[in-house]
Parts: C-alpha cells; sequence; structure tokens
C-alpha cells in the first residue's frame, strides 16, 4: 500500500506535466434557425405511374424595368435524358414547333408548324375582322431595322394566362422567323 504523501507527489508531477502540453480546442456544434424558410422546392408524387418529381426555383436578378426569367432546375424520375442528366431539365422560356403529332415541316409561309411556348400553350395568330366579315391575321405595317424589312405578324397563347404579347418578324426575302432585332435580343 502506498503512502499518502507519494499519492499526493505523483499528483503534482501529473499536473506538472499538463502544463507543457496546449489544450485542444473545443469542438461546437453550429446552431440551426438562420434559414427562415427553405429554398421553395416543390415535390410532388404521381401515385398512378410511381413516379416523383421536384422542382427548384433559381433565383435572377432582375433586368430592365424589373423584369426577368423565372428559371427553374425540374426533376422528374419518369423523364429522359435532359440538359443536366436523366430526369433533370432547366424551365428555359422557349418558343418551339409542336412536334408531339408528327415531324416539323418547317414551311413558314404555309403556316404548317403550331408553335408553343415554353413547352405548354400552343400558339396562335392575333385576328382581325375585315371588312366582309372574315378572320384575318393581323399583320402590323412592315419595319425596316439596319437596311431589312421585316414583317410582324402578332401571336398569343390559345389559352389565356399571364397574356404575353409575341410579335414574329419575318424578313420578306429569307421567310426566317426572327423574335428581336438583334442576335443578342432574340429569344
Amino acid at each position: 500500500m502506498l503512502s499518502p504523501r507519494t499519492q499526493e507527489g505523483d499528483k503534482q508531477e501529473s499536473e506538472a506535466d499538463k502544463s507543457y502540453f496546449a489544450a485542444p480546442p473545443a469542438v461546437s456544434l453550429p446552431k440551426g434557425g438562420g434559414a427562415i424558410k427553405g429554398m421553395g422546392e416543390k415535390f410532388a408524387a404521381n401515385p398512378v405511374t410511381g413516379t416523383g418529381s421536384m422542382s427548384v426555383p433559381i433565383a435572377t436578378s432582375p433586368g430592365r424595368g424589373g423584369f426577368g426569367p423565372q428559371l427553374s432546375l425540374s426533376y422528374d424520375s419518369g423523364a429522359g435524358n435532359g440538359m443536366f442528366g436523366m430526369g433533370w431539365s432547366l424551365s428555359v422560356p422557349s418558343i418551339t414547333r409542336k412536334t408531339d403529332k408528327g415531324l416539323p415541316r418547317y414551311w413558314d409561309g404555309s403556316k404548317s408548324d403550331v408553335f408553343i411556348l415554353s413547352g405548354a400553350e400552343d400558339l396562335v395568330p392575333v385576328l382581325m375582322q375585315d371588312a366582309a366579315g372574315d378572320w384575318m391575321p393581323k399583320v402590323l405595317p412592315p419595319r425596316t431595322v439596319n437596311g431589312t424589312n421585316y414583317r410582324i405578324q402578332r401571336y398569343r397563347p390559345r389559352i389565356e394566362g399571364l397574356l404575353p404579347r409575341l410579335n414574329a418578324g419575318q424578313i420578306y426575302p429569307m421567310r426566317r422567323i426572327f423574335f428581336g432585332d438583334r442576335s443578342l435580343r432574340r429569344i
């Protein structure tokens, strides 16, 4: 059995040894509650097909006049290969040709193709009644920009919603459609 004096001496020596070593930093966990709300993501499950879809909005800074694109990154487990991988897509506002009833013909003069706005709504020409009572596409007076003649025709979605007004400018000799007068301003 050791004497009390020996135990006290060992205790003093061990405390002296501790003074030579730096104390390890204390580990602290982060505190929650920094975010007041989520990113605005939405999840939906389709019980019929068993697929799931999710959408995450992407915040953008507003442009001139406070307007800006409303972008969102979307995932659908039943979708094919997309812009960002299997099932992923980016909702970019666009005007495309409708292809669910066949291949597009690209004959702009005969109005053979239907255009759609952002993959959802059919675009139809804005019509006006002429003197005989017939409905004709409303064509604005021709405009000349940088020496090129344009014929401007108005389009609108078949189903009214946000009421966007779209002008299709068609160059007389080339029969191509532009949305904007310069390449940087086109949709």
